[in-house]
């Protein structure tokens, strides 16, 4: 680096203060936006809480289900019948709880899917409202 763009730097770093113009930041309680935005960040906060606790509940009711489902296959190895009857019937509750776990999931993720929308869509209105 030559000795002119050292004194240019210098100058450049130096102007403005040798001049008075300091750039404060405007506080973030001053400007209108901040109340959006932290109203926002507690619905984000309050949705991922949301979130946490349908996945949680949604686990619950799954290994509830599979509970039952072991529990009447129990049932039916004492029950009785042909070894073939006793399939064809394991075969008939595996379905049945196959369907009920499907309808259990796709009700899941349709709900994890509006809430991860929602919390974007506030985080992109969060950051407008910083950008204006």
């Amino acid at each position: 680096m030559t000795k002119k763009w050292m004194a240019v730097l210098a100058l450049a770093l130096a102007a403005p203060a040798a001049f008075g113009a300091t750039v404060k930041p405007v506080p973030a309680a001053a400007r209108p936006e901040a109340g959006q935005v932290k109203v926002l960040r507690g619905e984000i906060k309050s949705d991922k809480q949301d979130l946490a606790a349908k996945v949680k509940a949604a686990r619950a009711e799954r290994a509830q289900l599979a509970a039952q489902m072991k529990a009447e296959i129990a049932k039916l190895k004492g029950s009785e019948g042909t070894r073939a009857e006793k399939a064809q019937a394991r075969k008939a509750l595996r379905e049945k709880y196959s369907r009920l776990m499907k309808d259990l999931r796709a009700k899941s993720v349709s709900a994890r899917k509006s809430l991860h929308e929602d919390i974007t869509s506030k985080s992109g209105l969060i950051k407008k409202l910083r950008q204006s």
